[in-house]
């Protein structure tokens, strides 16, 4: 991306997210065949902390469906990225999409999964470690990113990121980001219904990822 292209589209969105807070987790599962997480916990007491969404008291819409506005789903491979993905590549990609007006079938328009990883994973140089969501979120809110194009992703490497790549990293902004009380299950469905994507962060079983198309975790 020109440095030009950069600063026009250095506008900045809400992003909201949500933690369902597990006892432990795990980077990559021992089996082979299995898709890789990585998403660390939070304590309770870390959650609480977080800025909260307001009381959702409007009327809440039959469905929504913010599908249409997300990138082609990824892959990440062999490596504990999911955070990256989920709050770079998706997340915010949808605001890119929705309020920008970028076309997220193009990579210059996806923020870097790598480059989020990279920057916040847990043991530096360790493709299997996790990270946090609100590290992810706070990156995107101090420094932005760059591109899936400019800085694209290796299931193999997670070097982290020089400081030329962090100089040039000042797309894809955010001005702030809230937790969703994730007891109430309105107060996520009321931030779909106002447009805002929700990340979500749970303990899985191998269960979840032998479902197939029309079945339900």
């Amino acid at each position: 991306m020109s440095n030009r292209n950069m600063i026009a589209r250095r506008r900045k969105w809400l992003l909201t997210a949500i933690w369902l807070l597990p006892l432990h987790a795990s980077a990559q599962s021992s089996d082979a065949g299995a898709f890789s997480t990585g998403s660390l916990p939070l304590s309770r007491e870390e959650f609480e902390a977080l800025p909260k969404t307001p009381t959702y008291r409007a009327f809440l819409p039959q469905s929504v469906d913010l599908s249409s506005r997300l990138p082609v789903p990824g892959d990440q491979g062999r490596q504990g990225s999911c955070v990256g993905w989920a709050v770079g590549y998706a997340a915010r990609a949808y605001y890119s999409s929705s309020v920008e007006g970028r076309n997220t079938r193009e990579a210059a328009n996806i923020p870097s999964p790598a480059f989020i990883y990279n920057s916040i994973i847990d043991r530096p140089g360790k493709c299997d470690a996790g990270s946090r969501i609100p590290h992810a979120l706070d990156l995107l809110k101090e420094k932005g990113a760059p591109s899936l194009r400019d800085y694209p992703y290796s299931a193999s490497q997670c070097p982290l990121p020089t400081s030329g790549a962090v100089s040039r990293s000042g797309d894809f902004k955010i001005d702030s980001w809230l937790a969703v009380d994730f007891g109430a299950v309105d107060q996520v469905k009321g931030e779909l219904a106002k447009g805002h994507p929700v990340v979500v962060s749970m303990q899985s079983s191998p269960a979840l990822q032998k479902l197939r198309r029309g079945q339900i975790y």
